[in-house]
Formats: structure tokens, sequence, C-alpha cells
């Protein structure tokens, strides 16, 4: 499993850089997309709102 997530990694850098893409806005939306993953395991699916 680690082998195959650092290899998707290395690819999807290597990608994007040909691409020409700032890696920081992506980054950012990794980085909320795992925080509200983490969220939901927490909460068993549960989420704040409505």
């Amino acid at each position: 499993m680690f082998e195959t997530n650092l290899r998707s990694e290395v690819w999807s850098a290597h990608i994007g850089k040909a691409l020409g893409l700032d890696p920081e806005p992506i980054e950012r939306e990794v980085r909320a997309a795992l925080a509200d993953s983490r969220t939901r395991m927490s909460t068993g699916g549960r989420t704040a709102g409505p």
C-alpha cells in the first residue's frame, strides 16, 4: 500500500510539473479534503449542519 501511494504521489508531481500546474492550490484542496475525511471518520459520518 505504501509503495503504491508513494508511486502515485511521485507520478502526480511529475505530471503536474509537466503541465505547468501550480501545486499550492492543489495542496490546499487536498488538505481540506483530508481534514473533512478525518472529521467524518471521527464523528461516524455525521457532520454539523442543518
